[in-house]
């Protein structure tokens, strides 16, 4: 009887049975700790877009936020920012796919980006280093933005197991409009 009722659960679809509430079991992409080591392209654009990602363009990490180039141009010194995560002014999100960042800091659509799963940061902190670089134009504010990411916390926005990211940096130019 014992052996008839284990053959029947593993029978069951995945949504039922004992991992019905684990997302993660149903096939859905994972990352796991460490992840952050397969990143190894970084990017930038905008006011202010820094990412990372691995060198098929199916899992990246991206963080935006608003206004700071702007800030530092204005007062014609480097800024720095920091946030404790989560928090409204920035996003800081891992996503997994397809051409996950085609269209990060391009406005030129040649694939289409597939996103199958993405994860939130809900703990950490993220720290942003802004140093203007040149002169402002209607089209640009050149500016090297340094972004330092500390005891962050990753959370499926499925549900499933938080991953942690225990530090990260990117550095790129930023400040500069796709278009």
């Amino acid at each position: 009887m014992v052996l008839l009722l284990a053959l029947l659960a593993g029978c069951l679809p995945p949504d039922v049975g004992p991992h019905a509430d684990d997302t993660a079991s149903i096939g859905a992409p994972r990352i796991e700790a460490g992840f952050e080591a397969d990143l190894t392209r970084q990017g930038g654009c905008a006011d202010v877009v820094l990412y990372r990602w691995n060198p098929d363009d199916t899992l990246a990490l991206l963080f935006r936020t608003e206004g700071v180039v702007a800030a530092a141009h204005e007062a014609g010194a480097p800024t720095t920012t920091t946030w404790t995560l989560p928090d409204p002014e920035v996003e800081l999100v891992v996503q997994a796919g397809e051409h996950v960042t085609h269209v990060t800091c391009d406005d030129i659509l040649e694939y289409e980006v597939v996103v199958d799963r993405t994860w939130v940061a809900t703990a950490g902190a993220a720290s942003l280093a802004i140093t203007p670089t040149g002169d402002p134009t209607p089209w640009d504010m050149p500016a090297l933005g340094e972004l330092t990411l500390t005891g962050v916390v990753l959370e499926p926005e499925d549900g499933g197991a938080p991953v942690p990211l225990p530090a990260l940096s990117i550095a790129s130019g930023v400040g500069w409009f796709p278009g």
